[in-house]
């Protein structure tokens, strides 16, 4: 009986396991999102200054 407690313990720590590798997978999506969003920001910066210095953004080819 103990071996079968064993293996039942053992597949419920497995099925933890995944739920948490599940999580973390989401946490770095989420992660990938707030990165994304942050090179967003940050390019928006970068044209808001151009266009204060009179600049176009994307530079216009001759």
């Amino acid at each position: 009986m103990a071996i079968g407690e064993t293996a039942s313990a053992n597949g419920e720590t497995a099925a933890a396991n995944g739920q948490t590798a599940a999580a973390n997978g989401q946490t770095a999506a989420a992660n990938g999102e707030t990165a994304a969003a942050i090179g967003e920001t940050a390019a928006a910066i970068g044209e808001t200054a151009a266009a204060q210095r009179g600049l176009s953004f994307p530079p216009e080819r001759a």
